[in-house]
């Protein structure tokens, strides 16, 4: 069991730094990979608080009594409620699908403080399939806002940092430390 979820947190570091690049998969999309899907679909809350709700939903093209459907997220203080089946200690959902009919499994999630978070919505099916779709949230006071535009576009310089200018050096004392002492050679 501890292997399990060993491999699984190992198997998701690549996912994570895979859907980090900017331009795969727009929200909405589906990212599909050798007949099996998976949309993310994410509605925000009006304020910071509020519960908001992500929507996953998988599509194969194959019946696959054992799949199973992983929610990861960058940090561990957000709030996760999904439905019922949600497996102790991962949250995940064991997924029995049929061909051509679309499964959707709704989770309900409260950011308590500000910051950018990372979502990613992952199928695994026994045979080794797996297919994932992620999306940033930047969570405000203000609100909810998913896939946020970035602050700089590429090649713009971060703003300089302003140095306070009152402050005096002061020279610093350096103690000088003695040479080691060998004994004589005989």
């Amino acid at each position: 069991m501890k292997n399990s979820r060993a491999f699984l947190v190992i198997a998701f570091i690549p996912v994570l730094l895979v859907s980090a690049c900017p331009g795969r998969n727009p929200l909405g999309t589906p990212s599909c990979k050798s007949g099996t899907c998976i949309k993310v679909d994410f509605t925000p809350a009006a304020k910071m608080a509020e519960t908001c709700t992500l929507t996953l939903t998988v599509n194969s093209e194959v019946d696959d009594p054992d799949l199973k459907v992983y929610l990861a997220i960058s940090a561990a203080d957000v709030v996760v409620e999904g439905p019922p089946n949600l497996v102790a200690g991962n949250p995940g959902w064991n997924a029995p699908i049929k061909s051509r009919q679309p499964m959707t499994l709704t989770a309900r999630m409260r950011f308590p403080n500000e910051g950018y978070f990372q979502i990613v919505g992952y199928a695994l099916a026994n045979d080794g399939r797996d297919v994932f779709q992620g999306l940033w949230i930047h969570v405000t006071a203000g609100g909810v806002t998913p896939n946020p535009p970035p602050e700089r576009g590429p090649g713009t310089p971060a703003p300089a940092i302003k140095v306070d200018k009152t402050e005096t050096a002061r020279p610093r004392t350096v103690t000088p430390i003695p040479p080691p002492t060998q004994p004589a050679y005989p």
